[in-house]
């Protein structure tokens, strides 16, 4: 079954939020988190942060997240373009499941 796009939106905003305290939290940083909707997936992508070249940087996708079956599933982006499960979660049955363990990533590879 599909998630509803109320749903959807919510997770959305939660995602966003994410992002912004990321951002918030990690001045220097050379990369700006930023959410995006794109159909029935929410994709977090990185800009180039202020300081960069960025006016024309292209957004790179790091993560995308999916509801499926009553829960949401996390990938990461590889350089050829396909998405992997992400390892240490591959399934949550909330938003907020995902978002703890983005906060937790090991090493927080997707935003250093």
């Amino acid at each position: 079954m599909s998630v509803s796009s109320l749903e959807l939106q919510r997770a959305r905003k939660a995602m966003e939020a994410f992002c912004t305290r990321r951002n918030s939290l990690a001045t220097g940083l050379r990369m700006q988190l930023h959410c995006e909707q794109d159909r029935g997936h929410i994709v977090v992508m990185e800009i180039a942060g202020s300081g960069q070249a960025g006016a024309g940087a292209v957004p790179r996708p790091l993560l995308r997240i999916t509801h499926s079956e009553g829960g949401w599933l996390l990938f990461w982006a590889r350089n050829d373009g396909s998405w992997e499960p992400y390892p240490h979660l591959q399934w949550s049955d909330s938003i907020r499941g995902v978002i703890d363990e983005l906060e937790q990533a090991p090493l927080h590879v997707h935003w250093d």
